[in-house]
């Protein structure tokens, strides 16, 4: 009787009853069924529906008194509900725990907690930049510590650095602590530029791009003051007015011609683009970070070739304006 395309909603939902109720000890079974904790249930993000169903109500049947209940009730209303929309796409449903005991699935939950750490590093130490795991004559050489710097935050780091940070001061810690912040919000911004697709042709145009001698055909006949108007670190606004001066002309001739080709649709690639700066652009991160987003995206949906080209083509799409906007005076 329950909607199916709402069960992600009852699961928050419940997750965050179970979660709010003061009254239950994070080592208390509440799902009867398989023996999860609230600690578990909080942690947890894949379910057997029926299961959990079954168990929580299980418990509430065993310990919960079901009277003077209304004022309690009263607060799961439908705005209630849809307030865990942004959320369910967390939730994923399964069809059995494998037999699994409930500290194998709490390992699950942690396990999924470091692999977050690890993709927010790039699998390396966050402090020194180490790389986390190597395969040494055919054994695999785990570096990996999970270091805890306050009640909700933890950073993934090297043995090495594990070890210093046992003395570290408050100072130093908090530096770590504004460091991964960065990488939390990098992380949104990669997550959501990863998400469009990029047309197999482009793959020609970086080809192209990376084979392209700077002629006076190639070359920016005006000065490029969209460029100027919209970059304010001054690295990044050398390095894109070298490429929009040398090449931009260029970049453009091997576009349009591939569209006249029927190669490549030209407009669904830029609005791509613009999608793909602005979700970037929704995190809190610097111009520069964004531009190499951009590239480092272009050149994994690309085959992976051709990266200076892909920052090529990319300041090309600063100048025709499809990234970053102009900086209000």
């Amino acid at each position: 009787m329950l909607d199916s395309n709402k069960r992600s909603l009852i699961v928050l939902a419940l997750k965050d009853i179970i979660a709010s109720d003061d009254s239950i000890k994070p080592d208390t079974i509440v799902e009867i069924v398989n023996g999860m904790t609230k600690e578990d249930i909080i942690k947890r993000n894949a379910f057997v529906l029926e299961n959990f169903l079954a168990g929580i109500f299980l418990y509430i049947v065993l310990y919960v008194e079901n009277r003077n209940c209304e004022s309690s009730v009263s607060e799961i209303t439908d705005e209630y509900i849809k307030s865990f929309e942004d959320k369910k796409l967390d939730i994923s449903f399964i069809t059995t725990y494998s037999n699994l005991s409930p500290n194998t699935a709490y390992e699950i939950a942690i396990d999924a907690h470091s692999l977050v750490l690890l993709a927010e590093t790039g699998g390396k130490c966050q402090k020194c930049g180490r790389v986390l795991g190597i395969k040494k004559e055919g054994n695999d050489i785990n570096y990996a510590k999970v270091v805890r710097l306050s009640e909700t935050d933890e950073v993934i780091l090297c043995v090495e650095c594990e070890r210093e940070m046992q003395s570290a001061s408050e100072e130093d810690k908090l530096a770590l602590l504004s460091d991964k912040r960065d990488l939390e919000n990098l992380m949104i911004a990669r997550d959501a530029t990863s998400r469009y697709t990029i047309e197999k042709q482009i793959e020609q145009v970086l080809r192209e791009v990376d084979l392209m001698d700077v002629t006076d055909d190639t070359q920016l006949k005006i000065e490029p003051v969209k460029v100027e108007n919209k970059i304010t670190e001054k690295r990044l606004k050398d390095r894109v007015l070298f490429d929009v001066r040398q090449l931009y002309r260029g970049v453009n001739d091997s576009l349009y011609r591939l569209a006249g080709e029927n190669k490549l649709n030209v407009d669904k690639f830029a609005k791509s683009v613009r999608r793909m700066y602005e979700d970037a652009n929704e995190s809190d991160i610097p111009q520069s970070t964004i531009y190499y987003l951009l590239v480092e995206t272009l050149f994994e949906k690309t085959g992976r070739k051709y990266r200076g080209a892909c920052e090529i083509i990319i300041s090309y799409f600063v100048q025709r304006c499809e990234v970053f906007d102009e900086i209000t005076k």
